[in-house]
């Protein structure tokens, strides 16, 4: 297997197309079970919403996978909040019942407070799995937060990612269960006690190869 270049950079907002996809390619599964049919206008305005908080990786000047990571409670203020509200008499006109539980169980269960950090969503394009590009876009989400704890959940059957968690340091802490299934709830401890750069340290690009 040819090695290949890694690029990590912000989220562009010509990206979220392409996020958008990625997105309905990894989670085909959850995204058939909850809503009756896709709500392209929600899941836009919501990757609109985030897209600060989103770093994309690059192959050969192709976006092939993005991370959302979650410094705590977003605030209601932020750009793009109206628009993503605006959605939401389609988004219920979509759903199934089971997604409410499922938000309500999650909200209950993940402690994405501002002592953690959360992993949001992390999604590589089925093509490009299995070359490292999970593992870049979750030391670069980890390194900005190098002060916070951090904390996720995932399918126990989504094996290739719980290798990935497991192997950035990211331990089974406990579960929880929504109509589809059960979510393990994995944590891991602060990147350096020692280090004294803002968490909000932004960066252009970095490429590994």
């Amino acid at each position: 297997m040819m090695p290949v270049t890694i690029c990590v950079r912000p989220c562009r907002r010509a990206d979220l197309r392409i996020l958008l996809g990625i997105y309905r390619e990894g989670f085909e599964q959850e995204l058939t079970f909850f809503f009756r049919r896709f709500c392209r206008c929600f899941f836009q305005a919501l990757f609109r919403y985030l897209a600060g908080d989103a770093i994309v990786a690059e192959v050969n000047n192709r976006v092939v996978g993005f991370i959302v990571v979650v410094p705590g409670s977003i605030p209601a203020t932020r750009a793009g909040i109206l628009q993503l509200m605006s959605t939401l008499p389609t988004l219920l006109l979509a759903v199934r019942s089971s997604f409410f539980i499922y938000v309500l169980q999650k909200v209950r269960n993940m402690d994405w407070s501002r002592c953690h950090v959360g992993i949001g969503c992390v999604a590589v394009k089925k093509d490009f799995r299995g070359k490292g590009i999970g593992a870049s876009l979750m030391r670069e989400a980890l390194a900005r937060y190098p002060k916070r704890d951090a904390v996720l959940d995932v399918r126990p059957w989504n094996e290739s990612a719980i290798r990935l968690y497991s192997s950035a340091g990211f331990e089974r802490m406990s579960a929880w269960r929504d109509p589809l299934g059960e979510w393990i709830i994995m944590s891991r401890p602060q990147l350096s006690r020692a280090r004294t750069e803002p968490e909000t340290e932004r960066f252009n690009s970095r490429c590994v190869g």
